[in-house]
């Protein structure tokens, strides 16, 4: 398309998030400038912030997306939730109370995204008796079951091994199927079942493709389950080269040994690029990750 349309506002912002989940962040951010259609403002100063998140700048991208969460009640809804979903994940790994209940009392309650998001933060939280009572309901969705099982782990409850069952038998299709599409749900997957070895050797591979808040925190709580020194200088060098921030995880990496709310926060999902589709001001619905 851009071959086409160099300016095309769609196509720039679909290879901006796709660079983001690969963490090609300067190449990501190269495409976020290239949106210089004054009506687009909005939608560029997202991905700067999106891109600036994950590159050392945590401070400043949270203050651009609490000026864009202002306006954000007036735009369409997959547009706020974008935004909001980018303030959910700058909020768990700051550990920023105020700004986590200022999201979730405007964030909705019914979209899959929403609801991880949502999960996320009470498992990191160890409000594991809320997180059952969110998700008891979702387990049609592999990333909400995954995140139901780990309350209900903590909690010991019994349903706990009965839904492991249900999502070892969706792992048993998709490998029947040969659908490559779900090794961080995979890897999630072994982590809650103890299956240490296996979670660290999906962690590495899902880590080839996607380095996102969730890919990291997965890849490094294998690693340091299974006691991999390799695996964790790998982490150590990608957060000092990118200034990704994550006091808690760094921590953790540094120590060699998880925090609970490290434990607890497994993610299956992103939070700040979904599969949301809407219109674009020029552009046709698209399947893209990130709404414009």
């Amino acid at each position: 398309i851009l071959s086409k349309d160099a300016t095309n506002p769609d196509a720039l912002l679909t290879l901006s998030s796709l660079l983001v989940v690969q963490g090609q962040f300067e190449d990501a951010m190269s495409y976020c400038k290239k949106l210089t259609d004054p009506s687009l403002r909005v939608y560029q100063l997202a991905c700067v912030a999106q891109i600036q998140s994950m590159t050392g700048q945590l401070t400043e991208a949270k203050q651009k997306l609490s000026g864009l969460a202002a306006i954000a009640p007036g735009l369409d809804p997959s547009t706020a939730r974008w935004i909001y979903l980018m303030q959910a994940d700058a909020a768990l790994r700051s550990k920023d109370v105020p700004l986590a209940t200022q999201v979730f009392s405007v964030m909705d309650t019914q979209t899959v995204p929403a609801l991880m998001a949502r999960a996320d933060w009470l498992l990191e939280r160890q409000e594991y008796q809320e997180v059952r009572q969110l998700l008891q309901d979702h387990t049609d969705k592999d990333s909400l079951l995954l995140r139901l099982i780990s309350a209900q782990i903590k909690l010991g409850d019994p349903k706990a091994k009965q839904n492991l069952a249900l999502m070892k038998e969706r792992i048993e299709v998709w490998k029947l199927r040969q659908e490559i599409a779900h090794i961080r749900d995979q890897a999630t997957y072994a982590m809650l079942a103890n299956q240490t070895d296996s979670a660290l050797k999906l962690a590495r591979e899902n880590w080839q493709d996607q380095r996102e808040t969730a890919d990291i925190l997965l890849y490094a709580t294998a690693a340091i389950e299974a006691g991999s020194k390799k695996d964790i200088k790998l982490l150590q060098q990608f957060m000092t080269d990118t200034q990704f921030e994550y006091p808690a995880l760094e921590r953790d990496l540094r120590l060699g040994k998880l925090s609970d709310s490290s434990t607890q926060a497994l993610t299956t999902q992103t939070l700040s690029t979904q599969t949301l589709s809407q219109k674009t001001p020029n552009t046709q619905t698209s399947s893209r990750e990130t709404p414009l």
